[in-house]
């Protein structure tokens, strides 16, 4: 029930944003609006309250380099498999494990561990990607999902090997 309810609001949420781009491009055509820029902060701030963050559509104007994290002050980096810090927010990939990279059970799993953590900063960097947030985690990380042109970043690195869909176990070992 939580997933279809969260399902609907991912379709809302896109038709929502698909209705605000509509009107700014129309306000654009008739020359409502003249600067890009007012139009790129309206988009912004809908996202914003709508939860949803455009990190970038723009590929010109934004690559967002998303390197491993060399240490804890990084603002803007891959913490492992499935983390990510965002302009200083801890991001965790919704309803994905990843092999542990800080307390692996075995060498099998930190290995796999340091080839996802470095697949994720592959399909992250340099290419514009959506953050579609959903809840806290328990260590108040934002659980959300992440979008490239390519498609879902999860989907990716389950169809990689380099991660599997949260079920509560662990199996990396």
């Amino acid at each position: 029930m939580v997933a279809l309810s969260s399902l609907r609001r991912a379709r809302w949420l896109n038709l929502i944003m698909i209705a605000v781009l509509g009107v700014c491009v129309g306000m654009l055509a008739v020359g409502l609006v003249t600067e890009r820029e007012r139009i790129s902060t309206l988009i912004a701030a809908v996202a914003d309250r709508l939860g949803t963050e455009l990190v970038s559509r723009d590929p010109a104007r934004s690559a967002v380099a998303m390197p491993v994290c060399r240490s804890s002050s990084t603002q803007t980096c891959v913490i492992d498999g499935d983390t990510i810090r965002l302009y200083g927010e801890s991001i965790r990939l919704q309803s994905l494990d990843a092999p542990e990279l800080f307390s692996p059970s075995c060498h099998a799993e930190r290995q796999l561990a340091e080839l996802a953590t470095y697949r994720l900063s592959e399909l992250l960097s340099g290419a514009p990607f959506e953050v579609v947030r959903g809840d806290k985690d328990r260590y108040g990380r934002t659980l959300a999902r992440l979008r490239t042109e390519d498609g879902w970043v999860g989907s990716r690195l389950v169809e990689d090997g380099l991660a599997q869909w949260w079920d509560n176990s662990r199996g990396w070992c």
